[in-house]
Formats: C-alpha cells, structure tokens, sequence
C-alpha cells in the first residue's frame, strides 16, 4: 500500500480526490490519517506536529510498504526536530519514502537517519506523472537524451559515487544545521542532483530575474560552505530560467574550480515529467555529447518495496 501525508499544507479535496481515483485505477491500495479528511484545501496550513503525528501513523501501518509526502512547504524544515526526537525515541518500521521539492529537505535528513528515499513528483496534480515515476524507478537506470550541456570536461565525462538530491532553497537550511549533515554522512563521494522550484512549476513559467539572483546566491553559499568539495559530479535539473546567460557562467566556473563535470538541464525537480532519484544509493554516470546516462544501485528496500504495486 501506498500511505500518503502532508508536511505543511494540504492541496484541494479536488486535487486529493483525483489522485485516489487514480490509485484506485491502477490498483494501488491508498493509506491516509483520517484526520486528513476534514481539512478543506489547499490554502490549509497544518503544525509541524500534527504532520508528525500523521507520519508516524503511517510508519506503524504494518499495510503501508511507500510513503509519500503528497505535498512540499515551505515549513518542512520545522518538521525535521520533531522527527529525529521520536525517531530516536521510539520503535520504528525503516519504509521508503518518497517526496519532492521543499519536502526535499525532510528526504535528506531521513536518509541521514537510515532511510530510504527517492526524491520524485508527489504529483497530487496528476497521478499519471507518479506512475510513471513508478514505472522509472524499477528500471535503476536513466537515460537522458535531450539534456541542456556539460561544462568543463571532454567526452565522454565518467565518474561514481552516491546520489544526493538537492532541493537548492529548502536544503540551504540544513548548512551548519545541529541535527543534521547535507555531507557528514555520506559513505561514498556525493554526486548531486540540484533542483529548485524550477523553470516551470506544472508547465506554468514562473521566472523573475530576482529568482535567478536567489538561486545563485544560494549556489555560492553551497560552494563557500564546502559543500561540494568532494563532490564527483554535479546535475542540474529544472532550476531557473538563464537571463543573460549567467547561471550558465556560474556553473561552468564551479566546474573549473572543483575539477569535476557539470550537467545541466536534465529531467528532474517541476517539470511535467520528473526522473525519480533514489538517495543514498551509489551512482554511475557516463555523459557523452548527445546522452547522459546513469545506473543505480544498492538500497534493495527501495526496489522491493516499488515492485510490489506490480505496475
């Protein structure tokens, strides 16, 4: 079964209806807190605790082989304290969860306490983008035909290491953070997946030249923060729109400065179709001048647990 929860507000009854017909459609049992129902829409904002609290229900499921958090918010990060007290307080069943976008950093700071986690389309907008995420990951390998280019190396680019997925704004919290590390953790060096909040959100342009500002601010607050310094590779996904070229300057001068290869444009964060990206789990990628491709291994609690939707 499928358990879906929320980590800081709530899409529409409209919007939740649909993706329960379409788990229904395809025969995927939907596990939610009850106390879901009686919250109207989307504007709805819900505490930290109660999220918590619907979280834990569905940890203590025995029926509930997935976890998703069905949407993101910007209050995720306040969920992170409550979660790692009764973690670690408590008996817990270790399931797969699945999220994306703000939700990204509670992912990341799961993985860092031993879960599994891909970071895919909570998709409560279109259940279709989530069956196909499904679909993906069984496959463990991605391959990308139409990505935007690589900065710094020749071809073909090759390298190995662990899957980090960055939600760039919400996981800028977790720098210098008490509780947990963006790279303490990690066993193997990190390749990162960067997204954030995207060229399109649903197919909808949303750049402001601002943005663009934020979102290289943000990727210099990482670089000056160490972040990437024994980083094998660095993937951008849907992240922002390049007025006059700069985001482009900044990543081919991170590529220079650390010496590894730079991806851009691949298919992952808010576009319509997302690749799903277990984390935690080592990576190889190949890049060549007209595909990308990359294999996944390890973590069999995430394929065994996908493959029992039998899609």
């Amino acid at each position: 079964m499928l358990g879906l929860t929320f980590t800081d507000y709530l899409p529409s009854i409209d919007d939740l209806i649909n993706f329960m017909i379409g788990c229904d459609r395809e025969g995927i049992a939907l596990v939610y807190p009850s106390m879901l129902r009686l919250r109207p829409a989307s504007s709805t904002f819900i505490e930290a605790s109660f999220a918590v609290d619907c979280f834990f229900d569905l940890l203590a499921n025995d029926e509930v082989e997935v976890i998703m958090l069905g949407a993101g918010g910007l209050g995720s990060l306040k969920v992170i304290p409550l979660l790692r007290d009764r973690l670690l307080g408590e008996g817990y069943s270790m399931k797969p969860v699945c999220g994306m976008s703000d939700s990204g950093v509670i992912l990341t700071a799961l993985s860092r306490m031993g879960f599994s986690c891909v970071y895919m389309p909570n998709a409560l907008y279109d259940f279709d983008i989530t069956l196909k995420c499904f679909k993906e990951l069984a496959k463990k390998k991605i391959d990308v035909w139409d990505y935007g280019w690589v900065a710094g190396m020749p071809f073909p680019c090759e390298g190995k290491g662990e899957v980090v997925p960055l939600h760039l704004s919400s996981c800028r919290g977790l720098i210098g953070h008490e509780l947990v590390s963006l790279t303490k953790d990690i066993e193997a060096s990190p390749v990162f997946f960067i997204e954030d909040g995207g060229i399109t959100t649903n197919g909808v342009p949303v750049e402001t030249p601002m943005r663009v500002s934020y979102f290289l601010q943000a990727l210099e607050h990482y670089r000056q923060a160490g972040i990437f310094n024994n980083a094998q590779g660095i993937v951008f996904g849907d992240v922002v729109n390049d007025v006059g070229g700069l985001v482009r300057k900044a990543i081919a001068s991170l590529s220079e400065e650390l010496k590894i290869p730079c991806i851009s444009e691949v298919g992952f964060g808010h576009k319509v179709f997302n690749f799903p990206l277990p984390s935690g789990v080592s990576v190889s990628f190949t890049f060549e001048s007209f595909y990308a491709r990359f294999i996944f291994n390890n973590d069999e609690r995430i394929w065994s647990a996908f493959k029992k939707f039998k899609l």
